[in-house]
């Protein structure tokens, strides 16, 4: 069974990730207790708390029925805050976002590639934009964050890419050379060259790009 010999790809896009500011970082849950500990509740699933509850409403809606009331106006990118009966507050914090307002609601971020109208590719739901080649001349990645855009080039006409999920594969980039692209939940991306034989390898092209 072959196994491709993968190289990354790493100069153009570490700058890029740099100059945006994007955090490549583990996402770990980190919560507080704003008050004397009391055991959290799994929030009411009620028509009542999917409203944009105020923290004094859900304090008190939480003292009124005994279980835990979610405070939606208190949600971010990276917070979640919940009533308790006891009267104190939990607040969850990541440390990077984890979730993105669109169009009134908050939704996870998902970095699922999907294909636009105009044949480029973007992600579903990522905290900055990012749109990939569909092929052709276009620039490869572009991402877009507070008004500004940042494109990234390829010196080769790009092929038609497959899409799995997060990660688009451009077959043949160079001969016997693959370019694979995943997104990150941030709008960020990680790019890795499959090297299919040792002639491929030994590609001046390759070691120009690496």
């Amino acid at each position: 069974m072959r196994s491709p010999l993968h190289r990354r790809y790493r100069a153009r896009a570490i700058r890029a990730l740099t100059a945006f500011g994007v955090l490549l970082t583990t996402v770990t849950p980190a919560t507080v207790t704003m008050a004397p500990p009391a055991a959290a509740e799994t929030p009411t699933t009620t028509a009542a708390t999917t409203t944009e509850l105020t923290t004094e409403q859900a304090l008190t809606q939480a003292r009124r029925t005994g279980k835990s009331v979610a405070v939606p106006a208190a949600t971010t990118s990276t917070d979640t805050v919940i009533a308790n009966p006891t009267g104190t507050l939990t607040l969850t914090r990541t440390l990077v976002p984890v979730r993105k307002h669109v169009a009134g609601a908050w939704r996870a971020l998902d970095p699922t590639l999907i294909r636009t109208a105009d044949g480029k590719l973007t992600t579903t739901t990522t905290t900055t934009t990012l749109r990939l080649s569909g092929g052709g001349a276009t620039p490869l990645a572009t991402m877009t964050a507070h008004g500004h855009a940042l494109a990234l080039t390829m010196p080769v006409t790009l092929p038609a890419p497959t899409i799995d999920g997060a990660t688009a594969t451009y077959p043949a980039v160079l001969p016997g050379i693959d370019l694979q692209i995943t997104a990150d939940a941030q709008g960020g991306f990680a790019e890795v060259f499959i090297v299919r034989d040792a002639t491929a390898a030994t590609n001046p092209a390759l070691k120009a790009l690496t």
